[in-house]
């Protein structure tokens, strides 16, 4: 599992410490999910990425319940 930064549209939380990320998934889909503030940078969202059946996840920074979402990897940027 690596780092990398996923492009992203970035909005308002219910909450001072969170912003909601939309991300469009590799089939093309947009969706949201509430992120921590400091997870985010330039509209992009700090993601852990895994392989599995040929797929790129991207894993967010969300709480509990577990999110990964297949993403293109173009809108990834790799994190040194």
């Amino acid at each position: 599992m690596s780092k990398a930064w996923l492009k992203c549209q970035v909005q308002k939380g219910m909450f001072s410490h969170e912003v909601v990320v939309k991300v469009t998934t590799a089939d093309g889909r947009l969706v949201a999910h509430f992120v921590p503030k400091e997870s985010v940078r330039n509209d992009r969202v700090e993601v852990q990425v895994e392989q599995s059946d040929g797929q790129r996840l991207a894993i967010l920074p969300t709480p509990e319940p577990y999110h990964a979402i297949p993403v293109r990897a173009e809108d990834l940027v790799e994190t040194p």
